[in-house]
């Protein structure tokens, strides 16, 4: 819980080394920094999560706009990793695997999340990301080509906002579309 502190914003936020947390539980639960990437980017200073367990309300309740890659390669354990990150836009990239710890509660009240640049790797796990959406067609396409095959196992629900599902609908139309990645769409569901 390093910066979890509503009295950390981006003029009190001056990191001078890199960071390397294993355990990046509450690490900027309820701060008030906003563009963490570009402070990170203006002062040299790179945020390696590769070797991160646990997300545990990561970035929870804070003003956080934008971030920089976040890798949960390590962990197993993410519940509320940016809910009630009612400011987070954009993700540079995401790195997982099948089994990172994605939880339903993961994306709650992400009511502006715009864009996941890149996910590198496999989602294993059910996603509920319902509360977005100004979701754009990169980073759904982004979400649905990183859903692992789940061949004889549950397969993982994949739950979004009715304004992206029509956009997912609407996409699964065109003709380049990869009829493997779509096996998820037989139990999307959606909410208002």
């Amino acid at each position: 819980s390093m910066f979890n502190n509503k009295y950390i914003d981006d003029v009190a936020f001056k990191p001078t080394h890199n960071m390397q947390p294993i355990n990046a539980t509450n690490m900027f639960n309820s701060c008030r920094i906003t563009n963490l990437k570009q402070i990170l980017d203006d002062r040299g200073v790179t945020l390696d999560t590769s070797k991160s367990t646990s997300f545990q309300n990561f970035i929870a309740y804070s003003t956080i706009t934008h971030l920089p890659c976040i890798s949960l390669e390590s962990c197993t354990y993410a519940p509320n990793i940016f809910s009630h990150a009612t400011q987070l836009k954009y993700i540079e990239k995401l790195i997982t695997n099948k089994n990172s710890g994605w939880q339903n509660s993961s994306f709650v009240q992400c009511i502006l999340l715009e864009t996941i640049e890149e996910i590198e790797g496999e989602i294993g796990t059910s996603w509920n990301i319902s509360q977005s959406p100004l979701l754009d067609e990169l980073t759904i396409d982004n979400i649905v080509n990183a859903y692992a095959d789940m061949t004889g196992q549950t397969a993982p629900v994949f739950t979004v906002h009715a304004t992206v599902k029509a956009k997912i609908v609407a996409d699964d139309t065109k003709e380049d579309t990869d009829p493997t990645k779509r096996f998820w769409l037989r139990t999307l569901t959606s909410k208002n």
